[in-house]
């Protein structure tokens, strides 16, 4: 047994067979892999990677699952799975699945354990076989699929604490320790459900509470929202420009591992810039300098005083955003692809009228929702805001284009 020191747990112990799968290509290359695309252009720090947050993933899904006191192959399958969730992520992270076709991160992760011959070699000196690590991801009645995917899981964990000291916010702060110790399991007949024990519902409020201000102040940060919707544009821009080869979006591709296991952050920013000109490479240039789109146009639904205009406005930019775009940048006399619509929208997650699942707590012999167990409610169910967003040169005219659009819906 080794150990690596982390800035987030301290050390953490990793086994020789662990090694082996650490030292694979695919799992080197979340080295080139930063958790959260280009968000280190308004929080400089946030550069840290999908590399040692996959360690850190590790390292809490095993504390969660000696707590639970799972047996000693169960934790050994659970650690793998944990160390390897996301090996299938994309260059930005999840900008990437934006553009992706046939398949998500978590296929490609499948695909990459099960189909990779460097990797399955490895996971067979672990002793272990890749169906047992696929069995994690894919079995949901499981207490060790709940450890890694569920609203209380290692991953969420590990990257509210890791993004928050990264970011140098404290959002994302919470009472790890008594979260980890009053976990409890359910079952409920079929399913073994994670939660907490009732002495633990307020480190469990704390650590909702922390990804909702985190969503807040981090993840949805307009300048974040900004970066990441230019991504998606200039990727897709690649794309359609033959800038990128069309294997690298295709999981169903004979040759998408392959190709797909050449590309890093870097890889993309040096491809999206290899051309002259295009559209694209103007907006990876964009990037690169910090010359970041701007706000034209910011609202909330609320804000729009005509209730049937509110509706119509905030579906139009949540399912035909494109559309709009259209529009705005035909009145505006500017590129269709210099107009993004992006609607930012964050559920609050102690709302009884909530669509997202929460953490549950154990009362007695019973699961109750959170916000059934304590007397802390924000006002809103969901905050939403619609943004326009578009070069610098062109704000004035967009944001004069957008208003007769709105007028004219």
């Amino acid at each position: 047994m080794k150990v690596v020191r982390d800035p987030i747990h301290g050390y953490i112990e990793i086994s020789e067979p662990e090694f082996s799968l650490i030292d694979t290509l695919a799992f080197q290359r979340l080295r080139g892999i930063k958790q959260l695309a280009r968000a280190d252009l308004v929080y400089p720090s946030l550069v840290h990677t999908r590399f040692e947050h996959s360690l850190g993933v590790m390292h809490v899904a095993s504390e969660m699952g000696k707590r639970l006191k799972l047996e000693e192959p169960q934790i050994k399958a659970l650690r793998a799975a944990a160390l390897l969730h996301d090996i299938g992520h994309s260059p930005y992270s999840h900008v990437f699945e934006n553009v992706l076709e046939n398949g998500q991160h978590e296929d490609v992760t499948c695909k990459i354990i099960t189909e990779n011959e460097e990797m399955v070699e490895a996971i067979g000196r672990s002793g272990l076989e890749p169906e047992d690590i696929v069995e994690v991801f894919d079995d949901n009645t499981s207490i060790s699929h709940e450890i890694l995917s569920s609203p209380l899981d290692a991953d969420k964990i590990d990257y509210l604490l890791r993004d928050a000291y990264h970011a140098g916010v404290a959002y994302g702060l919470f009472d790890y320790h008594r979260l980890i110790w009053t976990l409890d399991r359910h079952h409920d007949g079929h399913n073994d459900i994670l939660c907490t024990a009732a002495k633990g519902r307020d480190a469990l409020l704390s650590f909702v509470l922390a990804r909702h201000f985190m969503h807040l102040q981090v993840y949805q940060h307009h300048v974040r929202a900004i970066s990441d919707n230019m991504l998606v544009r200039a990727i897709r821009l690649g794309k359609s420009e033959g800038v990128f080869p069309r294997e690298l979006f295709d999981v169903s591709s004979p040759d998408f591992l392959r190709i797909f296991l050449e590309y890093d952050d870097d890889k993309m920013a040096r491809d999206g810039l290899s051309r002259t000109e295009g559209s694209a490479r103007r907006i990876f240039d964009s990037l690169q300098r910090r010359c970041l789109f701007k706000r034209a146009f910011q609202r909330t639904p609320k804000e729009v005083e005509d209730a049937a205009k509110r509706k119509k406005l905030a579906e139009w930019f949540r399912e035909r955003a494109p559309e709009l775009e259209s529009r705005i940048s035909t009145k505006a006399g500017v590129p269709p692809e210099m107009v993004i619509c992006y609607l930012m929208r964050i559920d609050n997650p102690l709302s009884p009228d909530n669509a997202i699942k929460e953490p549950m707590v154990k009362v007695g012999e019973h699961l109750k929702e959170l916000q059934e167990v304590v007397d802390f409610r924000p006002m809103e169910a969901t905050q939403q805001c619609m943004y326009v967003f578009c070069p610098p040169v062109m704000k004035d005219q967009v944001t004069k284009a957008i208003i007769e659009v709105i007028a004219d819906l």
